[in-house]
C-alpha cells in the first residue's frame, strides 16, 4: 500500500544469528492496508498483517537499541567479520 521499508539493523548480519527469526520483522510497508493492519515480513520468510500496536511494539526494540533480539535486551549477533556487536 504505502513505500517498503527494510529493517536496517539487520545488515550485514547473517540470517543464523538472529535469535528469534519468526518475531523478527525484515521488512515491513509503511502505511496501514484498508483492513486497518500493517504487512510485515519475518526473518524467517512469512508474512503476516498486523494491528498497530503490535506492529509499533515488534518495531520498538530496533529503534531504541543495538539489540538484534527484540526479547533480550543483551544482543546476540555476531557479525559476518567475527566482531561480537
Amino acid at each position: 500500500m504505502g513505500e517498503k521499508f527494510f529493517n536496517l539493523k539487520l545488515g550485514n548480519i547473517e540470517q543464523s544469528t538472529i535469535s528469534g527469526p519468526s518475531s523478527t520483522i525484515f521488512a515491513y510497508d509503511s502505511r496501514p492496508w484498508p483492513n486497518g493492519k500493517y504487512l510485515v515480513g519475518y526473518c524467517d520468510g512469512h508474512p503476516d498483517f498486523i494491528t498497530r500496536e503490535v506492529f509499533e511494539k515488534e518495531l520498538q526494540w530496533s529503534r531504541s537499541s543495538s539489540a538484534y533480539n527484540p526479547q533480550s535486551s543483551t544482543p546476540k549477533v555476531r557479525h559476518r567479520h567475527g566482531k561480537k556487536k
